[in-house]
């Protein structure tokens, strides 16, 4: 400040100027900051830019580049506020009104370079820590949660400028919200525990987008779309069923998309009595073997399992390599059995019985 008066001094006793000490303060204050600005972006564009595209990165590149004019703005209101304060008759309303103009400047910039680490973050945190589905969930929650947290400081800071006291209002304000959650958590229950059931999902990965899913009562379908109140199932007749995330959350799902696509398929043969059981058994395993969406590794098996009325029965294990195939192979491998039984001349017993009538004397 001393140095802006000194220049006034001096300029009043070189040339004369009859111009009030007080605006001639204010004029020279706002040129020196206009002429600060200009030497910012003269400075980055000159010098800093070129430093920046030498390094390996490109995000000091882009950061310069969004700051650049953001920050010669802000120094321009600097010394709009810093010059108006020479001025004996300026209204406080100009005052606040351009503190809230450098505040809003100084939390853009904070915030664009806040965005920009976080954006960079992110694509870290899908290439190296874990596959997209679950980022697809839990990313989006976390950017608007730090938004709010974002904005509630940035109102806060502009109620301090404005000259609102903070603490006196987030008491009250605390009282009502105690008075008003009270009431509002009989009103709202099912809904928080469908919102808390469906942050339960998403964290625990219970299941993702594209998955296939079995629930309780039978229903099975892929799912599109996880949200924080309800999940969106398409079912095998292209029917959407909406459930509640709070129903979810407690009840037994089997998802088949989990560890992995491979799933085991169970069929169960029944052949005639007196077929030749390891006969059978290399039948069925040769029918199997080779034949294309099954598996060799884990290898198939076939058990005896059960001495039936009509028929010598025996249950099936082979993997497959997706599971939203296995309507498709079990057809598949159904024939190539039925085809290699009747090869090796293996019969296929129906329900028979037999009626043996006495004759009396």
């Amino acid at each position: 400040m001393q140095l802006g008066e000194t220049i006034s001094a001096l300029i009043q006793q070189q040339f004369n100027v009859l111009v009030p000490a007080d605006f001639l303060n204010a004029a020279i204050l706002f040129v020196g900051f206009l002429i600060l600005a200009r030497l910012a972006i003269f400075v980055n564009e000159t010098y800093l830019l070129k430093i920046a595209k030498k390094t390996k990165t490109t995000v000091d590149d882009i950061i310069l580049r969004k700051v650049e004019k953001p920050i010669a703005v802000l120094l321009v209101f600097i010394g709009f506020r810093l010059a108006i304060k020479y001025l004996p008759t300026v209204p406080q309303l100009v005052f606040d009104i351009t503190e809230t103009i450098i505040v809003l400047l100084i939390f853009g910039v904070i915030f664009s370079i806040t965005r920009l680490f976080m954006g960079l973050l992110e694509k870290r945190w899908e290439e190296n820590v874990t596959s997209a589905p679950l980022d697809e969930e839990v990313l989006p929650l976390v950017r608007s949660f730090a938004n709010v947290v974002w904005i509630f400081i940035m109102i806060t800071v502009l109620l301090s400028v404005w000259g609102v006291k903070i603490k006196p209002l987030l008491t009250s304000l605390g009282i009502a919200g105690g008075l008003v959650g009270l009431a509002a958590s009989f009103a709202l229950k099912d809904t928080l525990a469908n919102v808390f059931g469906g942050m339960s999902l998403i964290l625990d990965r219970t299941f993702s987008v594209h998955d296939f899913i079995e629930l309780e009562d039978g229903k099975m379908g892929t799912i599109i779309d996880i949200g924080l109140r309800s999940t969106k199932i398409r079912t095998y007749e292209n029917k959407v069923i909406i459930v509640p995330n709070g129903v979810l959350s407690n009840s037994q799902i089997i998802n088949y998309a989990k560890p992995n696509n491979v799933i085991r398929q169970i069929a169960q043969i029944g052949v005639a009595y007196g077929s030749d059981l390891n006969k059978t058994t290399e039948a069925i395993l040769d029918a199997l073997k080779g034949l294309e969406g099954v598996l060799e590794h884990p290898k198939a098996e076939v058990h005896f399992i059960k001495m039936n009325e009509y028929s010598l029965d025996f249950r099936v294990l082979y993997y497959i390599e997706h599971y939203r195939n296995r309507w498709a192979m079990e057809n598949k491998a159904m024939r190539a059995i039925h085809k290699s039984l009747l090869k090796n001349k293996i019969k296929i017993p129906f329900p028979t019985r037999t009626v043996y009538q006495y004759k009396g004397k």
